[in-house]
């Protein structure tokens, strides 16, 4: 797979992405702080994310059975993302969100360069919004499929702490909340087409194809 970081600025078209594995976020292509990629008539078959999901004893929260984005832009146009699966969490097909940065890691940060990941991004790069744009293209049988870890720690024996966390079998998408980030997102789709694009969750309202919140 691929990853896209630290303002990376990408354009890609006529590509394949086919079988590819991640323990963590985008089994197929991630995409993270302040990068913006392009992708045309590009296809995502098969891939799959947070593989780890059944084993990981820890908080385990990675999404994006092909793509993932956080803190960044994806202009999506043409092409296909089909047969993707994200194993207890969300976006089968493609996982948008903005978050915040972890404490610990914003200390560190500090400490090395003298300034927060939070101040690099707005204030570095100039971030101040991320768009995820989806036009023309056919989502199929991408799936949000079993239990993750959703506590600090989990067991398997006893098995606890596990929840079915599949939101979004085609997209899901999350803005941070004001006091979190507070950077601003939006997501237009356009000609998108998605069948049979199933997702497990313990709530309904969570099992749609699409699943948008605080955007």
């Amino acid at each position: 797979g691929t990853y896209f970081t630290t303002k990376a600025q990408v354009t890609m078209s006529d590509c394949i992405f086919k079988g590819n594995q991640s323990v963590g976020n985008g089994g197929a292509m991630r995409v993270t702080y302040g990068s913006s990629v392009k992708a045309e008539n590009c296809r995502f078959l098969e891939n799959r994310a947070n593989i780890d999901f059944t084993s990981n004893l820890l908080m385990n929260r990675d999404g994006g059975g092909a793509i993932a984005v956080q803190n960044a832009s994806l202009d999506i146009r043409g092409g296909s993302i089909l047969s993707n699966r994200v194993g207890g969490f969300a976006g089968g097909g493609i996982y948008f969100i903005t978050a915040a940065f972890n404490e610990l890691a914003e200390k560190v940060a500090e400490i090395t360069h003298g300034k927060t990941f939070k101040n690099i991004l707005f204030q570095g790069y100039q971030v101040t919004s991320v768009v995820l744009t989806v036009t023309n293209v056919t989502f199929g049988s991408n799936v949000a499929e079993g239990e993750t870890c959703f506590s600090d720690t989990c067991t398997l024996s006893p098995r606890a702490g596990f929840k079915a966390a599949g939101a979004g079998g085609a997209i899901y998408a999350l803005a941070a909340g004001q006091n979190d980030l507070n950077l601003p997102a939006t997501v237009t789709l356009n000609g998108v087409s998605a069948v049979e694009d199933l997702s497990a969750h313990v709530e309904d309202k969570q099992k749609s194809e699409h699943v948008f919140r605080n955007i």
